[in-house]
């Protein structure tokens, strides 16, 4: 089985990705007008066999340069348009075999952390909110949060989700960016939640930020995550974050991040993924965090 390993330095990355990327930046040199245009937009069109060659060479080059706004960009493209059609459309089962089968636990944990701190949280947010069906099974366990906002910025699995959860007014869903959507939204009383790898797509400084605003500023607040990162991501002693996997995302050490920015970590599931669930060896991190203002 192949492990998901981080990508520190070029070198790392698999032979076949280093291959591609090198003929890639020799296009790049023969045809930069072409290369500026995939940069701008790598996957929101059919590229050809050079064009795909080309874009391995960019990802080359931000790995070389530790550039991960350009990884971020390029991924959140993908998500965006419909490339990401055919994973959509895979991820139809992935809440009974994923979710029910091995991390259905956080919403019990996020249900205890809520009723011991003696707070009132009045929205849970999920970022990549995806079909929706995450969050309607925390706002069927979790009846003392008000509202519940899915924001995506795949706009045809949001205009579907408003079709299929119609008939629950406590659900809403939304097209736009996570940190916008916060940034103009977000109040005292605000949970975080991502599931299935969200904020593998977000900058360390945006995390950053994020958590900062949520402890601050809209503090009490929690963070619920079920989050990928690299198998060999050490968080007890790399703070860093990685490019990691087969499309390249960002392994962030989330337990550094949380706890720098003030909250306090309440549950932690860091597990690999079994053969049974996937062929290659992955790695889940769940965490339920609290912030200052929330706890007694």
């Amino acid at each position: 089985m192949k492990t998901l390993r981080a990508y520190r330095k070029p070198s790392d990355l698999p032979l076949h990705r280093l291959l591609k990327g090198t003929a890639g930046r020799m296009l790049m040199s023969v045809r930069p007008e072409f290369s500026s245009a995939i940069k701008a937009s790598p996957f929101s069109s059919p590229l050809p066999f050079s064009g795909r060659l080309i874009r391995n060479g960019h990802f080359l080059n931000a790995v070389g340069a530790e550039d991960h706004v350009m990884i971020r960009d390029f991924l959140r493209d993908y998500w965006s348009s419909q490339a990401s059609d055919e994973f959509y459309a895979g991820l139809c089962h992935r809440y009974e075999t994923l979710f029910l089968a091995y991390h259905e636990a956080i919403v019990g944990e996020t249900a205890r952390v809520i009723r011991s701190s003696g707070c009132h949280f009045r929205q849970m947010v999920e970022i990549g909110s995806g079909d929706g069906k995450i969050l309607e099974h925390f706002s069927r366990y979790l009846p003392e949060v008000s509202f519940y906002h899915g924001v995506d910025v795949n706009l045809p699995q949001v205009e579907n989700n408003r079709l299929v959860y119609a008939d629950k007014p406590r659900l809403e869903f939304h097209h736009c960016d996570g940190n916008q959507w916060l940034n103009e939204h977000a109040v005292p009383g605000t949970i975080l939640m991502t599931n299935g790898g969200v904020l593998e797509y977000f900058t360390r400084k945006e995390l950053e930020a994020m958590f900062g605003r949520l402890s601050a500023m809209w503090s009490p607040s929690l963070v619920v995550m079920t989050e990928s990162i690299a198998a060999d991501h050490d968080l007890e002693r790399e703070a860093k974050t990685y490019p990691y996997g087969w499309e390249l995302s960002l392994s962030h050490n989330y337990l550094a991040l949380l706890r720098d920015a003030g909250f306090s970590i309440k549950y932690v599931n860091d597990r690999l993924t079994t053969p049974a669930e996937a062929a290659t060896v992955g790695r889940w991190l769940q965490v339920v965090a609290i912030s200052p203002g929330a706890r007694k």
